[in-house]
């Protein structure tokens, strides 16, 4: 068997700093074609105040029309109310993406066409300060 063509893999690390609004999902950084993500967290910087109902991570289209709000971190209940807390750093915290509930093991999201943004958002809009959240992103990125 040959080797028609070697590719190099470039594993990368992301910290953005966001803010949620609400119910309408806020648009991370885009999901480049040939990005595989391995692990979605979340860190409080500024806790939110009021009922800021279940913090979920997951991917969209720009457009908001396709996706799975929680695909990587599932919705956790009050997320956003406690100072340095982390969030995604246990398997009952991910979304179906990134862990199995029923084999328990952590799982890997490929992405081979563009068109996907990663978002974060609450289930209800409730909060009277909407929390602020490091978003931490790992994972690897290759030519297509």
């Amino acid at each position: 068997m040959a080797i028609v063509n070697k590719r190099t893999m470039y594993p990368f690390s992301e910290c953005i700093r966001v803010q949620t609004n609400g119910t309408t999902p806020v648009h991370v950084m885009p999901i480049p074609a040939g990005t595989i993500i391995e692990r979605v967290m979340a860190r409080v910087i500024i806790a939110a105040t009021g009922t800021p109902g279940n913090f979920m991570a997951g991917d969209y289209t720009p457009a908001d029309v396709v996706g799975d709000a929680d695909g990587f971190i599932a919705a956790i209940a009050s997320g956003g109310g406690v100072i340095t807390t982390v969030i995604g750093d246990v398997g009952a915290e991910l979304g179906a993406y990134l862990y199995d509930s029923t084999e328990k093991k952590d799982r890997v999201k490929l992405y081979s066409s563009a068109g996907y943004d990663l978002t974060v958002e609450l289930s209800a809009a409730t909060a009277t300060i909407e929390p602020t959240l490091d978003i931490l992103v790992t994972g690897h990125r290759y030519a297509v």
